[in-house]
């Protein structure tokens, strides 16, 4: 028996319009070219996310290193070039117990309670690279856990977002320092 094809497409047409129709946020550090080149991350990096000079360079003229041209299209790659991350973020919570609902576990009841929360979590996957000598790509969906209490309850939510999606075309006047770019997203 075949399957119908549709909705395989469907769902990519959608992927990947929601990857390069989203809007634009600040980038961070990600592995992805520190991988491809064989590289340290401190070849662009001061430190996570901040870039030296060679970075802002290496940015700048379309994640290409200074002086190639990479024209490999993704759909051409042996390997898809993917990077994600997982976070946790420890937020100071306060939790009032004067609610009907039992307090944490080790909180005795009564009084007003401050708790190291490890709760709010998420994840974050990108997705870049050059789609020939002058049009790179980068793409970030954000995937976030929120620790709430409601109405005495504990609750946690999960949401995804895109970051950020942008195509870039470098180099505009030849000069190969990456000085004049246009970027869409």
């Amino acid at each position: 028996m075949m399957k119908s094809k549709k909705p395989i497409l469907l769902f990519r047409l959608t992927f990947f319009g929601l990857i390069f129709f989203s809007p634009l946020s600040h980038l961070k550090a990600i592995p992805i070219f520190a991988r491809q080149y064989g590289k340290p991350c401190q070849t662009c990096h001061v430190s996570e996310p901040k870039l030296n000079a060679f970075g802002e360079l290496f940015r700048a003229n379309g994640y290409q290193l200074p002086g190639t041209i990479e024209d490999t299209p993704p759909w051409t790659w042996a390997k898809v070039k993917l990077a994600g991350m997982l976070h946790e973020m420890a937020v100071d919570r306060i939790i009032e117990s004067n609610m009907r609902a039992v307090p944490p576990p080790g909180l005795p009841s009564g009084g007003e309670y401050h708790v190291r929360s490890f709760r709010d979590a998420g994840g974050h996957l990108w997705f870049g690279g050059t789609m020939g000598k002058k049009l790179s790509f980068l793409t970030s969906l954000g995937i976030e856990q929120e620790f709430n209490v409601k109405s005495g309850r504990f609750s946690s939510e999960s949401h995804a977002h895109w970051d950020f999606a942008f195509f870039q075309y470098n180099n505009l006047f030849n000069s190969g320092t990456g000085m004049a770019n246009i970027k869409f997203g």
